[in-house]
């Protein structure tokens, strides 16, 4: 009957130190390593001193930040909402972030296509005195059209390629969720301790009962 209920005690105890909240000071070396390799963590990869929409001038601001899970292993912003939990703002980011790419792509083939059909006009165009006016004149064409595609292409790349590079969701959002997600997994680790421990006083008070039901039988005899 000790040894139940000291296992009892220690449930209790874990019991008591769920509802006052834990730490990763209170994990063992086993769960320690648990939680680091599932851990949640950000890096701020550019920090903005003023001058930013919608701040006040000299405040801080971040626009750019990494996320990683576990010891270095980087994921993106649409996979960190998506193991906090946040299912719905991930699917939205991360059709934000295909949209965006596709946009970029799409201009960097622009000022692909613009090179060839610059010189190609600027080779048809030739010696003003010797080539045809209509061959020159499409040559012209040509020229001012690759000229025109590129400097489209540009600018579209100058548009959209930051939105691949900034973060939707600012790093004063997205800090809390980290730290609220790190929280539940220190109690998640712990929890499934627990649950072991009750498993363990429950076969250990099944033991107990069959020991004495035997006892009692031979007694009987």
């Amino acid at each position: 009957m000790g040894i139940i209920m000291k296992k009892y005690l220690i449930v209790g105890m874990l019991c008591i130190g769920i509802c006052l909240g834990q730490t990763i000071d209170d994990l063992n070396t086993e769960q320690k390593l648990r939680y680091n390799r599932n851990k949640l963590s950000i890096d701020i990869v550019q920090k903005t001193l003023g001058g930013v929409v919608g701040n006040n001038y000299g405040s801080e601001s971040w626009n750019q930040w990494t996320a990683h899970k576990g010891l270095g292993n980087k994921i993106t912003e649409y996979e960190f909402f998506a193991i906090a939990g946040y299912k719905n703002e991930a699917k939205n980011i991360k059709e934000e972030y295909i949209k965006s790419k596709s946009k970029v792509v799409n201009s960097l083939l622009m000022m692909g296509a613009s090179v060839p059909l610059f010189f190609i006009g600027g080779s048809l165009i030739g010696n003003v005195h010797v080539t045809p006016k209509e061959e020159r004149n499409l040559g012209y064409t040509m020229m001012i059209g690759g000229f025109g595609l590129g400097a489209v292409g540009l600018v579209k790349f100058m548009l959209a390629s930051p939105s691949l590079r900034n973060n939707s969701v600012p790093y004063s959002a997205v800090k809390p969720i980290m730290e609220e997600y790190n929280k539940n997994l220190i109690k998640d680790i712990i929890n499934n301790l627990n649950s072991t421990l009750k498993c363990n006083s429950k076969i250990g008070c099944e033991k107990s009962g069959a020991a004495v039901g035997s006892a009692l039988s031979h007694r009987q005899k």
